[in-house]
Parts: structure tokens; sequence; C-alpha cells
């Protein structure tokens, strides 16, 4: 990304590059690793942890680094509202 230096960066799942500083849209498609708790698909409980930890940070991340969200229904967009208003 770097050396091609894109005008926009389209990411079409919210796991963005952590060091890109330029601008981003970031497609969602659903919220489950934030709504599903063991959402990691029984791995052994380190390992969930440490998925369920990147997700919370990476999500919110990912959501506040983007000029643009784009929701791929609307209960994906509502439920985008919901983690601004608890």
């Amino acid at each position: 990304i770097r050396q091609r230096k894109p005008d926009l960066f389209h990411a079409l799942f919210p796991v963005t590059p952590v060091f890109y500083r330029g601008p981003m849209v970031v497609t969602v498609h659903d919220l489950q690793p934030l709504q599903m708790r063991g959402w990691s698909g029984g791995r052994p409980w380190p390992v969930e942890r440490a998925y369920d930890a990147f997700y919370r940070w990476m999500y919110p991340r990912s959501f506040t680094r983007a000029k643009a969200l784009i929701a791929v229904s609307q209960a994906t967009a509502d439920a985008l509202t919901s983690l601004d208003n608890p």
C-alpha cells in the first residue's frame, strides 16, 4: 500500500492495515465478533481470548479511522449505529 500510494483504500472487511494513514472506506458485512460471545469457533480458551481481544480492538479502530462505512444490510447499519449509542 505504501508503494502504490492509493487515493483511497477500500477494505472489504473491518480489519484494516495498522500502519496505513491514508483515506479508507470500510465495508461491514456483520458485527459477529462484537455481538456473539465465543464467536471464534470453539478454539482453545487462550486462542479464543486472543481472537476476542483482537476483534474488539480492530473493528472499532477500523470504523473510527474510515472516512466512510458501507453496511451491506439495514441490520448491519443499525448495529453500527448502536455501537455509537449504547
